[in-house]
C-alpha cells in the first residue's frame, strides 16, 4: 500500500516520551507516576494512529522483549482507532 508521505510520521518514543529521566528524578529522590508516563504515551499513540510492530529477527523479535515496545502494543491495542500492524521483514 502506497502512503503519502506528507502524513506519514515515524513514532520513536525515546524521542517522544524521554524513560532515562526516570532515573534522574529518582537520583534527585524524586518520583514520576506512572500516571504521568501513560497519559503522555497514550496521547502520543492516538495522535499516530497506526503502530507497526516490527517483528526482528523474526526468530527472537526483539519487539517483544522490551517493556516499553509491548506497553506501546497494549496502549494501542486498548484503543479502536489507532490501527496495529504487525511486520516481519
Amino acid at each position: 500500500r502506497q502512503l503519502d508521505e506528507k502524513f506519514t510520521y515515524i513514532w520513536m518514543c525515546c524521542l517522544c516520551v524521554n524513560q532515562h529521566r526516570v532515573r534522574e528524578a529518582r537520583a534527585r529522590g524524586e518520583m514520576i507516576p506512572f500516571e504521568t508516563f501513560h497519559d503522555k504515551f497514550k496521547h502520543h499513540v492516538e495522535g499516530i494512529g497506526h503502530i507497526l510492530a516490527m517483528m526482528a529477527p523474526w526468530y527472537e523479535p526483539q519487539y517483544v522483549r522490551r517493556v516499553w515496545c509491548v506497553f506501546e502494543l497494549f496502549t494501542a491495542s486498548r484503543h479502536e482507532k489507532v490501527k496495529v500492524s504487525i511486520v516481519m521483514p
